[in-house]
């Protein structure tokens, strides 16, 4: 390692808790509805999106899903799979959010 006088810069995405890089969040609307029960359905959220990639966390506000994900490409992914998909008979709006939105 090389030795400097200056302190070190944070990663290029900002960077989360401790200096650990922030996770890409992924929005998913459509997925609850008054017949649906939020804490199934997270769960279901949760399943699918580890099928597609390491889900850091799975929060649900504002009528929304909110899936971390570390690496971009998993987020991706996930928003291509997702999106459009029936789930109890609605259709799944799947959105990467920004770095700088969540």
């Amino acid at each position: 390692a090389e030795l400097r006088d200056e302190a070190p810069k944070p990663p290029a995405n900002g960077g989360g808790a401790e200096g650990a890089p922030k996770p890409w969040v992924v929005e998913l609307r459509g997925v609850v509805g008054d017949d649906t029960d939020a804490d199934i359905a997270e769960q279901d959220v949760h399943n699918e999106c580890s099928d597609l990639g390491d889900v850091s966390a799975v929060r649900y506000a504002d009528g929304a899903f909110f899936v971390e994900l570390a690496d971009k490409a998993d987020a991706d992914r996930v928003c291509k799979a997702l999106g459009g998909r029936k789930y109890l008979g609605r259709t799944v709006q799947a959105k990467l959010l920004p770095q700088d939105e969540k």
